[in-house]
């Protein structure tokens, strides 16, 4: 232990020698004079330090100026300010050297005053965006303002992330209502009534934990116009139109935001591909894996292929009952009816005989329902934190497959799926002791999920099964930290974890048994994490934690009458480290390994189906156990003020498991499933993106390169078979507002390449792709827009065979006082098949998808 401290305490001399920061006590002189050598007096002279004034003070009568700080950080800045001569700036480099200024004589003749926000601010880790500046002619929501701020990024299903990852909170004044539903917030809120936007750069939620749990996660805060405040603000919308049917969409949104309540309601339907149920379900247990859509989905927009009738409403609401203490209501239910028609072809790789091709047409009738409820109520102190938060999560499928291949099938999947759920989390920081107790339990449910196959021409049934499960968590933690002094902290974290699980199926094909199971257990584990953190200055954060962790498992197979037990320790790495150097400039550092261990599943040794000739057996009897090893560099530049970021990463992962997945094919169908036998698999991934926000012309340019490459090793006909697969991608974009806003131009280009090869096995095989999107926008007088929207791409199908794609969209936009009308037309080419070739490890899938016809929809909305 003594040595581990000479250690560190001899890193901490090298780092804190190397930094170029001059402590207290630091004084900046020099002289100012006109450009004709005469001394100035009263020029006001401030000092900074990544925009925060550190100091300031006035020339003297000879010109000579001192300005005084307690510390600064070289380069600095130095400015020079006078209603008689132009503003100067000077960059301190040393602290030697006398600072010599000369300024230019500007004489002002004021006849009009007109104040306006600064595009940009920055204050510590906070930086604010004036949301007037940064709103185009054809901005709708303030989700299309916030995209264009840098280092942000949002996904098409509205995730938000910043410095590439997802935001921890998004905040509406300085208030959580949203929750991870934020989406329905950032979609709809108008950017009319947002005065700026907040990103909290390494944001801490919860206020006990500040300077004390470092948060790798930034969130965004929206502050309102008065005038959206203190009443309803939102809008409703109708829509019509036309394609192989009638189409229809209606629209309703409000929010009342006050400093004592915040509420959000919205309620859609629509008919013309927009569906709003994810195709995840609820619960944590082993019968979610059962897919969806079990027989694929492009990946392209619902939009262009999905054949709908959907509808969804949430209400939320926020009640401030105290200062820092909050009460939260959420609730929403969805429902899609969906349907679309897909054709694949799979060639399946077998040792043992001739390469068998299973094709297929299938007609998806996909129905799902989601209900979703919340209360939480909140208090957030710096002192305390303290917050109990109980869920309900429903989903509920029905949905039907016409499958045409060499005779008729009709698959049915029916299933339920619930899980209620209670998070109480306690923190109080004493005098710089900190303590924790967070308690999570849940019960997921899933009474039932029953599959059934008939044949088409007879109607008899080929296959039926019924799966049932429950599964009870619960997990207890409790962690005390120290402040040992204003730059050490030791801490250790306990963790109480028990899941106990159940799982039955049964499954009959023909008239014959396909398999049973019947299992029941408990998986319990006790954990200790102890850390020490080391902190210099805020811009070096260093952690070491040794978890330590004991298992014991235990399940009883009824059917096979076994019982599985386990009982063993693990000793876990974690190193972390966060360096911020310079003035914009941040490294962190992941590295350790980590054990784990599986869980019912693996007890689980007769076949599941998941289609009408798919099977798998998720388990061997044997408790799966896996060590991965692993190490994280990533590094960030973000200039806001100058609106360039850069930012990369690398990193490599090697894991060890004790079983091999096994997956087989037969005339019959697949099946898929693991043996006891070792097997190893690593990746490797790198990252690096550039963004350039170009204020002057109004535009924003980015750069984004990936790469990652994954080897493994299955088996398949007794063969254990190596795999390599490689994958980069390299995509340009490009956002302008030209013309004095009169014409903005989107654009965007990728290509991506993938190389797999099989160490001789069989041929190495390369695919590529071509993807192209690209907008323009007119705005040829105040209120119309003119809009036209183009994506293609040329995917490789196999070699020297290639399909391509267009889709062109257009329309046009009029805003008149509170009336927004719309007219749009989708899929102006007509493009009635979507097909490419997807190679999934050893095997080759062709795919070809139905798509929506060209459609032409009318919208009219009104503000309020």
């Amino acid at each position: 232990m003594k040595i581990l401290r000479n250690i560190l305490s001899a890193m901490v001399l090298l780092l804190a020698f190397l930094l170029p920061t001059v402590n207290a006590g630091v004084i900046v002189k020099g002289r100012v004079t006109d450009t004709e050598g005469n001394p100035l007096a009263g020029i006001i002279i401030r000092l900074y330090q990544d925009t925060k004034v550190k100091g300031f003070a006035n020339s003297k009568r000879d010109g000579s100026f001192a300005v005084k700080a307690d510390t600064i950080t070289l380069p600095a800045l130095l400015t020079f300010a006078s209603k008689s001569f132009g503003h100067k700036e000077i960059t301190v480099e040393s602290l030697t050297d006398s600072i010599y200024a000369v300024l230019t004589p500007e004489h002002y003749q004021i006849k009009e005053v007109v104040v306006k926000a600064p595009r940009v601010r920055v204050k510590g880790d906070t930086i604010t965006y004036d949301v007037a500046a940064h709103t185009g002619k054809g901005d709708r929501s303030i989700e299309d303002v916030i995209k264009k701020l840098p280092g942000i990024e949002v996904s098409e299903t509205g995730v938000i992330s910043y410095d590439g990852e997802p935001i921890n909170n998004f905040y509406i004044e300085g208030l959580n209502l949203m929750g991870g539903n934020y989406a329905v917030a950032s979609q709809n809120i108008k950017p009319q009534d947002v005065a700026a936007v907040s990103v909290y750069e390494r944001h801490q939620p919860k206020k006990a934990l500040k300077n004390v749990v470092e948060s790798k996660s930034a969130a965004l805060n929206l502050k309102l116009k008065k005038g959206s405040m203190l009443k309803p603000v939102g809008y409703v919308s109708a829509t019509g139109g036309y394609g192989d049917e009638t189409l229809w969409g209606a629209n309703l949104y409000t929010m009342f935001i006050s400093p004592k309540n915040q509420t959000i309601v919205s309620a859609k339907g629509n008919n013309w591909g927009n569906d709003y149920v994810a195709d995840k379900k609820s619960g944590d247990n082993a019968f979610t894996s059962f897919p969806v859509k079990p027989f694929g989905a492009p990946s392209i927009k619902g939009s262009r292929y999905i054949l709908n009738k959907s509808a969804y409403a949430t209400t939320n609401t926020l009640f401030k009952l105290r200062e820092e203490l909050t009460l939260t209501l959420n609730a929403s239910y969805g429902q899609d009816d969906d349907g679309y028609d897909s054709y694949s072809s799979t060639e399946y790789l077998a040792t043992d005989m001739a390469n068998p091709i299973y094709s297929e047409s299938v007609d998806n009738g996909i129905k799902k329902h989601s209900v979703n409820a919340g209360v939480k109520i909140e208090k957030n102190s710096n002192g305390l934190y303290l917050m109990d938060h109980f869920t309900f999560k429903g989903r509920f499928d029905n949905n039907d497959y016409d499958i045409i291949n060499t005779s008729g099938i009709n698959q049915r999947m029916k299933g339920d799926n619930y899980a209620f759920n209670n998070n109480l989390s306690v923190i109080a920081n004493r005098n710089r002791k900190v303590y924790k107790l967070d308690s999570r339990t849940s019960f997921s449910n899933t009474p039932m999920n029953h599959i059934s196959a008939y044949d088409a021409a007879t109607g008899g049934m080929t296959l039926r099964q019924d799966v049932t499960g429950r599964s009870f968590h619960n997990m207890e933690t409790t962690g005390f930290s120290w402040e040992t002094s204003r730059r050490s902290q030791v801490g250790t974290d306990a963790t109480f974890n028990i899941d106990y699980d159940s799982f039955l199926s049964n499954a009959v094909n023909g008239r014959e048994s396909a398999g049973r199971n019947d299992i029941s257990g408990h998986n319990l584990s006790l954990g200790l994490a102890p850390y020490y953190k080391y902190v210099i200055r805020g811009k070096i954060v260093l952690q070491a934690t040794l978890p330590l962790e004991w298992r014991n498992i235990r399940y009883t197979d009824i059917v096979s009458e076994k019982s599985h037990r386990f009982n063993k320790f693990y000793l876990n790495l974690d190193l972390d480290l966060f360096y911020k150097f310079l003035r914009n400039n941040e490294i962190t550092f992941n590295a350790g390994w980590r054990h784990d261990t599986g869980d019912i599943r693996n007890f689980i040794e007769n076949p599941i189906y998941t289609t009408f000739r798919n099977r798998t057996t998720l388990g061997t009897g044997s408790l799966i156990e896996s060590l991965n090893k692993s190490a994280t560099l990533r590094y960030s530049y973000k200039d806001q003020m100058r609106g360039f970021i850069m930012r990369g990463s690398v990193s490599y992962s090697y894991k060890t498991v004790n079983s091999t997945s096994v997956y087989d094919v037969s005339q019959d169908g697949t099946s898929s499933s693991s043996v006891n036998l070792d097997s190893h698999s690593d990746m490797t991934n790198f990252m690096a993106t550039a963004i350039k926000h170009v204020y002057s012309w109004h535009s924003r340019l980015s750069l984004n390169v990936t790469g990652m490459s994954i080897g493994r090793e299955s088996m398949r006909s007794g063969n254990v078979i190596k795999t390599r697969n490689d994958i980069y991608t390299t995509s340009l974009s490009a956002e302008s507002d030209l013309l004095n806003d009169m014409l903005t131009l989107t654009g965007n280009f990728s290509y991506s390449y993938t190389r797999n090869s099989f160490h001789g096995f069989m041929p190495d095989n390369n695919l590529s792709e071509i993807m192209v999107n690209g907008k323009v926008s007119v705005f040829p007088v105040k209120g119309l827009e003119i809009y036209g929207n183009l994506s293609f791409n040329r995917s490789q199908l196999a070699e020297d065979n290639y399909k391509s794609n267009l889709f062109v969209d257009a329309g046009i936009k009029y805003k008149l006082r509170k009336f927004d009308f719309t007219l749009s037309g989708r899929n102006l080419t007509n493009l009635r098949n979507y097909g490419y070739t997807l190679y999934n490890t050893l095997d080759i899938t062709t795919y070809s998808y139905s798509l929506r016809p060209i459609e032409c929809v009318a919208t009219v909305r009104f503000n309020f």
